[in-house]
């Protein structure tokens, strides 16, 4: 968040599109901006819910015009829409809001799965998955239903490098790295 807010000299004044975020995030922020969060459901009394605009809509498919922000915000929720067909859709309506955007998602070839918690979970077929997923980390603790487990794998598409640049060409795409290796990858046009 900090990085975010130093690299694209975020202000009260600067129109912010957060994509899939969450007020909470926003607690953290030195400087809160004028802030539009879009996700699929809004939270009852969320923090800032007086400070910020909620809009309750699918993120591929935006209710804005054109260029209605400064910068779109979007952390981890491009690798939670299923195909590779709809971060496309994503990707569209990111660049069609702003010019300018940060773009955070896991890396698909880190060897440890930020969702699930456990190491090369997501290197396993789909079908291997959906079997063992309730036995992972964030299955234990969520305790899913067998389909809500199933879907919530489905709903998971890590993406390398090369396919966020595909997304993203006019943009830098940076490495935040963990000792020697790429954890998560961003994608950036300031």
């Amino acid at each position: 968040m900090c990085e975010f807010l130093r690299e694209f000299k975020i202000s009260k004044d600067t129109k912010v599109l957060d994509l899939g975020g969450t007020a909470q995030l926003w607690t953290y922020a030195e400087v809160l901006p004028d802030l539009t969060i879009v996700n699929l459901g809004i939270p009852e009394n969320p923090p800032l819910q007086d400070k910020v605009r909620w809009v309750e809509a699918d993120a591929t498919r935006l209710p804005f015009p054109d260029d209605s922000f400064d910068v779109v915000f979007c952390n981890s929720l491009i690798e939670h829409l299923g195909s590779y067909e709809k971060q496309q859709l994503l990707a569209g309506e990111i660049k069609r809001m702003s010019k300018r955007y940060f773009v955070q998602t896991p890396n698909r070839r880190f060897p440890f799965d930020m969702h699930m918690l456990v190491p090369c979970f997501h290197w396993l077929p789909k079908f291997l998955q959906r079997r063992l997923v309730r036995l992972t980390v964030w299955g234990l603790i969520t305790k899913p239903s067998r389909e809500a487990a199933a879907a919530y794998v489905d709903e998971l598409r890590l993406m390398t490098f090369q396919e966020l640049h595909s997304l993203f060409p006019s943009g830098a795409i940076v490495r935040e790295r963990f000792m020697w290796m790429t954890k998560s990858l961003y994608a950036l046009s300031r």
